[in-house]
């Protein structure tokens, strides 16, 4: 048997080499436990939360929204109801992709949708994996007793009530009440500090945005416990809902309804106001569409539908379209003249049909007038003598006569979007024409043609100035807050916000007024005469590069009131209709005879046909 023996040298590696093997181990062993403490001890808070939020869940509850009402706060212009509503957490979703997209199957098969819906809607704001993503609404109890009796297959998955807002006037009021979306990421970040969670609701257009802080109300907050099935086995509301506030508007609701039925079909705009005080009674952008497909989810094809429709639906003709002014800028031209002293109540002109500048031939709408007082131009709307009267006032005074009147600026009336209309300079003449202002550029400047652009909303502000007599408020639409428990109103909007003043004296006025009392009496505006109040206005016919016209009326009554808290100013716009006396004067004339007389539109129109058959035989 072979004996080994170990050389000194040997023994002493062998030793090195255990201590070393000692001292891994020892090392290992160390930064095992020290890991253990830092888990343990130092991040105990942060893991136990984190195993408490795979527990305890907290979803939030949706606050019922202010409900919206009209003046007299008797009918209600949104209302809300509760919908059954089903929803999925993506980040409660099982991570293997094979078991995700069986969840995603199941669950369209479920809701009978598709699974590229179901993605789209769970991949909408990726930012957001921890809100819960709205599926569907309106679903059926059927429904969700099928999901809630086989729960395990659907991890992430929950139903609830929510409150859903509701028009009753569908079309009419579309643009001016807006409707509401879930929160951007841009949105949550202007309104960092305002109380707004990732998947919360708010306004996105109209007085639902304007009055989004008075009308969301404040969330509340479920506790929801859960086992590894996802099966809810506990909760309780930690946090009740406090519901937003009602909201009033100044809008009259039966004139609403009226300033609709006169519109019928034809595109346009309606604004009627209250001269004293700025409030808005009734708005119309025609055509609307149908408000209550904003608050279910828009199939992607339909809104797309509705946006590209040539009749513009989603479009605010009130505060965004801009039009020539035509015929209702002959007012503006006349307070130029008479303040400058260069027109008078004895002015005249010969109209005989036209104006020759240079070699260009300038016509006048109707042919032949004759001789024209002031007061006759005014009443017939004769082009001849405004062509004359602007070139003796001068483009710059009428301009400058223009933005005292508001023309070129926002109204500031409460809702998203108003556009500020044009007025144009001679500098910005030859910038972008190449060319000097010439004097035809005056002619049609004087009876509202050519660059000048207004809104609808501007022009009754005008027209409310010339009532007020050098004075317009700011139109507004909300009318007060009221309380949630007694229904007394906590905040009231009183109006009479300075919009702009007038350094025209209480003279001219009287004279524009008069001419307007006469276009309604026997001129161009006679369709809007009303047998039992004085009714004062202009109409307006403007040309457009389509070789068609726009129709115009603006105007007030009673002219002649003793109170001007009963006046309401009424401006009317039809796109493309024809002559503002024929179109948009009876529209005015169906607004005022039904406010001051109680006339339906049928009783009107027809009074207004039978008085054109007259003229005609």
């Amino acid at each position: 048997m072979q004996k080994y023996t170990i050389r000194p040298g040997q023994q002493r590696v062998f030793r090195q080499r255990v201590t070393t093997l000692f001292l891994l181990i020892a090392m290992m062993l160390l930064m095992l436990l020290l890991r253990i403490a830092y888990l343990q001890i130092i991040k105990v808070g942060e893991y136990e939360a984190r195993s408490e939020q795979n527990r305890v869940r907290l979803v939030p509850i949706m606050a019922y929204r202010g409900e919206i009402y009209d003046r007299e706060f008797r009918q209600k212009l949104i209302a809300n109801r509760k919908s059954l509503c089903v929803t999925i957490v993506p980040a409660a979703m099982p991570k293997e992709k094979a078991e995700w997209n069986r969840v995603v199957e199941r669950i369209a098969s479920v809701l009978e949708m598709t699974t590229n819906e179901i993605r789209k809607l769970m991949n909408k704001d990726k930012w957001d994996q921890y809100s819960p993503k709205l599926l569907k609404e309106g679903v059926d109890y059927r429904t969700i007793t099928r999901i809630a009796e086989n729960i395990d297959e659907f991890p992430g998955v929950y139903w609830d009530n929510r409150p859903i807002r509701v028009y009753t006037l569908t079309n009419t009021l579309a643009h001016i009440l807006g409707y509401t979306g879930y929160i951007s990421q841009e949105e949550l970040k202007s309104a960092s500090g305002k109380g707004y969670r990732p998947g919360a609701l708010i306004g996105k257009t109209g007085i639902e945005n304007v009055y989004d802080v008075d009308l969301r109300g404040e969330e509340g907050t479920l506790e929801r416990e859960v086992n590894a099935l996802n099966q809810v086995t506990y909760q309780m509301i930690r946090k009740q809902p406090v519901h937003g506030r009602p909201l009033v508007l100044t809008i009259d609701s039966s004139m609403q309804k009226v300033a609709q039925a006169a519109m019928g079909k034809m595109r346009g705009a309606v604004i009627v106001t209250k001269p004293a005080t700025g409030e808005v009674l009734a708005i119309l952008s025609n055509p609307g569409y149908a408000a209550n497909l904003f608050y279910k989810r828009l199939d992607v094809e339909e809104y797309r539908r509705i946006e590209s429709d040539p009749d513009k639906p989603l479009f605010n003709r009130v505060i965004q379209a801009q039009y020539p002014a035509s015929s209702t800028f002959k007012l503006i031209t006349t307070i130029a003249g008479l303040e400058t002293g260069r027109l008078s109540a004895r002015s005249s002109h010969f109209c005989d049909g036209g104006y020759m500048l240079g070699d260009r031939y300038f016509k006048c709408w109707f042919g032949r007038h004759g001789h024209q007082s002031l007061s006759d131009a005014i009443m017939n709307s004769c082009n001849v003598f405004f062509y004359r009267a602007g070139l003796d006032i001068g483009a710059d005074t009428i301009l400058q006569y223009a933005r005292m009147f508001g023309f070129g600026k926002k109204t500031g009336i409460d809702l998203v979007g108003e556009v500020s209309g044009f007025v144009p300079t001679r500098e910005w003449k030859r910038k972008t024409a190449g060319r000097p202002w010439l004097d035809g550029d005056t002619l049609n400047l004087a009876i509202g043609q050519g660059d000048l652009l207004v809104t609808p909303v501007q022009i009754n502000m005008m027209t409310c100035a010339i009532f007020n007599e050098g004075i317009a408020y700011q139109p507004y639409l909300k009318k007060e807050i009221r309380s949630l428990y007694n229904n007394h109103a906590i905040e009231r909007n009183e109006g009479r916000h300075v919009l702009f003043t007038t350094d025209v004296s209480k003279s001219t006025f009287a004279a524009v007024k008069a001419g307007m009392i006469r276009v309604v009496q026997g001129g161009t505006g006679s369709a809007a005469f009303s047998p039992v109040v004085q009714v004062a206005g202009k109409t307006g016919t403007a040309e457009t590069s389509q070789d068609t016209t726009h129709a115009w009326f603006t105007g007030f009554a009673p002219a002649d009131a003793r109170n001007p808290e009963d006046v309401i100013a009424v401006t009317v716009v039809c796109e493309n209709a024809g002559g503002g006396g024929a179109m948009a004067a009876p529209v005015a004339a169906c607004i005022i005879r039904a406010h001051f007389e109680n006339k339906t539109v049928e009783q009107t129109m027809q009074r207004i046909w039978k008085s054109f058959e007259q003229k005609r035989d």
